[in-house]
């Protein structure tokens, strides 16, 4: 009984769901400035990588900001009193947190619900889902990359939409909409 208890207490509580969405902010971050050149070539060196083998965490950089957001859209509806639903779907948990959306903010949260489904874990989906990977790619072709005009040609270069400071603009939204329902 005094398991279910705390088990209860924890699935209501507004602020276990946020604390969550924190840890997981603070790794991305701490997986996100280990990426910079001369921090990634110290880490890789300290953790005995072996020559020419860097620290490639951007997929879990991107699985970690998503499941940041989808706790801290979690807590949202929990301030909010809502059912929380089982699912990952970033745009639609956005949505019902409140959260307002355009084409930018969908595409980048689809790309951040693939790293936490698969992305993030795994180098393919599913078998059933292997249509996920042209899905994906389309999306971050979309969204992550500009092409800029070079002798006739056009090369695309990453624009960094899901860098720190954009991902941290979207957990941001989210924190004040938590705190604003708080009140």
């Amino acid at each position: 009984m005094e398991q279910m208890t705390f088990f209860s207490l924890r699935k209501n509580a507004p602020l276990w769901w946020y604390h969550k969405s924190c840890d997981l902010r603070a790794s991305a971050g701490t997986l996100w400035f280990s990426m910079k050149n001369e921090l990634s070539e110290k880490i890789s060196s300290e953790l005995n990588f072996g020559e020419g083998r860097s620290c490639n965490t951007w997929p879990v950089y991107l699985m970690l900001c998503g499941l940041s957001l989808e706790l801290i859209y979690k807590a949202i509806l929990v301030v909010k009193k809502q059912k929380v639903p089982p699912k990952h779907i970033l745009k639609n948990l956005a949505n019902s947190a409140g959260i307002q959306s355009d084409r930018r903010k969908e595409d980048l949260l689809s790309i951040l619900t693939e790293a936490i489904i698969w992305d993030g874990k795994y180098p393919v989906p599913k078998d059933d889902q292997h249509s996920k990977m042209a899905e994906l790619s389309k999306i971050e072709n979309r969204s992550l990359v500009d092409y800029v005009e070079w002798k006739g040609f056009k090369i695309p270069q990453p624009n960094n939409k899901l860098d720190w400071d954009s991902f941290n603009e979207l957990w941001t939204e989210a924190n004040d909409l938590f705190w604003q329902n708080r009140s």
